[in-house]
């Protein structure tokens, strides 16, 4: 044990000399997630202030009782324009989010004269341009409901009367999640693939380094074992998946703890996790990174060289990053809850963390992807400690 230590301290040493290792396992996964957080937080407020946006309206005074609706007032400008056709012209150049064009008073319909037809042009796919729409239909939707209960009272009849069937949304759970659904979401994958590109940055240099310096035969001809010398040097790696992994998190931190203005739509939901959920979350993390730093090291013993290992841990990555991308996107569908999910690797773990950051866990999943890691991590470190003691892939260059 005492020289496996050694043989860890060794490696760490080396690693922590080497200004890659600082940069790609630590300060990059910082500062991609400082500078993403930000942008995130900016876009959001952005769509969250609706009055910084701006529509074209024909016959604008026939509208005024809507566009006067504080819903409206608050969610756009306006700027009149004379012709339907010029309106049209900065839809399709982008310079307002949609024209509204009004085809009688608005004033009278509501009063209880002819009702009227308002039209919206406007780019579907364009999302500024269907929140614009929103809250325009929200504003008519505010009148045509005071409208309705004029109507109503005059005949004596009540809303219910209308509606005799009402639909009412009652919440199972108080889940309680870690910010809002930007980092609920993102964090995982983020935490997940940074600690296989914390690991990558160094994995060519591990042992395929050490065969085209020639250093891997001194180790080799030292009291230490192979077995112990595989250990050391996977140890090694997966310490630095693991604080690779972390600085994502600080990275995060270092943006919402001061109080950023920009962070501040990333933490709608508050900061809700427990001391369990954090140490949860770290245990999950463990065996995928033991996995990681086995799958590297075994990449990197079987190379000729870094350049060659360089290739093989690059096309690994791939593989990495699908099932890392999907947990993106499989939470917002029912498969999120399917137990089959902790059978796959790197998925299972991005899924389990996104789960306590919800509030939400499923022990059996989180059962299911622990048995799933641990089981890969060993057979990959079977897979290193059989290459070491093979001399045909040791001596392989």
């Amino acid at each position: 044990m005492r020289t496996t230590l050694l043989l860890l301290a060794k490696e760490l040493h080396e690693f922590v000399r080497d200004r890659r290792v600082l940069v790609g396992a630590i300060l990059l996964p910082v500062g991609l997630v400082v500078v993403i957080s930000l942008f995130l937080g900016a876009l959001h407020g952005f769509l969250d202030k609706p009055g910084e946006s701006e529509i074209a309206v024909l016959n604008a005074s026939l509208g005024k009782p809507l566009l006067e609706m504080d819903v409206a007032k608050q969610a756009f400008r306006t700027r009149s324009v004379p012709t339907l056709e010029e309106g049209l012209v900065l839809v399709r150049e982008k310079d307002v989010r949609m024209l509204v064009a009004f085809e009688g008073d608005v004033a009278s319909a509501i009063g209880g004269g002819k009702p009227v037809e308002v039209k919206a042009y406007l780019d579907k796919k364009s999302l500024p341009a269907q929140l614009a729409l929103a809250r325009l239909e929200a504003a008519a939707q505010t009148l045509n409901a005071k409208r309705r209960a004029e109507v109503l009272a005059n005949k004596r009849l009540r809303e219910q009367d209308l509606e005799p069937i009402r639909v009412e949304t009652v919440a199972t759970t108080e889940a309680k999640e870690f910010g809002g659904d930007i980092v609920s979401t993102l964090l995982p994958y983020l935490l997940v693939v940074f600690a296989f590109f914390g690991g990558m940055s160094l994995a060519a240099d591990s042992v395929a380094g050490e065969k085209e310096r020639g250093t891997l035969e001194t180790l080799l001809v030292s009291p230490a074992g192979r077995v112990q010398i595989a250990l050391g040097k996977l140890l090694s790696m997966a310490l630095v998946c693991l604080a690779s992994s972390i600085s994502g998190l600080v990275g995060l931190l270092i943006v919402v703890l001061p109080g950023f203005e920009l962070s501040k739509p990333l933490l709608k939901g508050g900061i809700h996790v427990s001391l369990g959920g954090t140490l949860t979350s770290l245990l999950t993390m463990l065996p995928l990174v033991v996995m990681f730093a086995a799958v590297l090291t075994a990449v990197s013993a079987f190379s000729r060289n870094q350049r060659e290992a360089n290739t093989y841990t690059s096309a690994i990555s791939f593989v990495v990053m699908v099932p890392a991308i999907a947990s993106q996107f499989i939470g917002f569908t029912d498969l999120a809850s399917k137990l089959w999910i902790g059978f796959v690797p790197v998925l299972n773990s991005a899924m389990v963390i996104r789960q306590i950051l919800m509030g939400e866990l499923n022990w059996t999943m989180f059962a299911l992807t622990m048995l799933t890691s641990c089981v890969l991590a060993g057979a990959a470190f079977l897979a290193v400690v059989l290459m070491f003691r093979r001399e045909s892939v040791l001596f392989r260059v």
